[in-house]
């Protein structure tokens, strides 16, 4: 379901031009576990988005994941995932001077 739901925001029907997100260690964390489950949540994960249509912002929210053990026993696959917007504001994206992102300046 997951992949499905991101598949949505990719080629051949782009929606962002630009998309990041930042997951820092300041902030509110927060994990549940149990044998058979884990619930975790994160505040402050920062993201960065410019849109095809136009316009950008910056958005700080509060992801919260539930997790269940893959068949194998040795992953725990996300199940489940939330987000509460904390903070948004206007942004303005400018292009790389070098054209291309990733790009080094030497």
């Amino acid at each position: 379901m997951i992949v499905t739901m991101l598949a949505r925001y990719l080629p051949p029907t782009p929606h962002f031009s630009v998309n990041a997100h930042f997951i820092h260690g300041v902030g509110d964390y927060r994990c549940r576990c149990r044998r058979d489950a884990r619930h975790g949540a994160l505040d402050h994960v920062a993201g960065i988005a410019g849109y095809v249509a136009g316009g950008a912002e910056l958005v700080s929210a509060r992801l919260e994941v539930n997790f269940v053990p893959a068949a194998d026993t040795k992953r725990w696959l996300i199940r489940h995932f939330r987000t509460q917007r904390l903070f948004d504001a206007p942004w303005q994206v400018h292009p790389s001077s070098t054209g291309s992102f990733g790009a080094l300046r030497q």
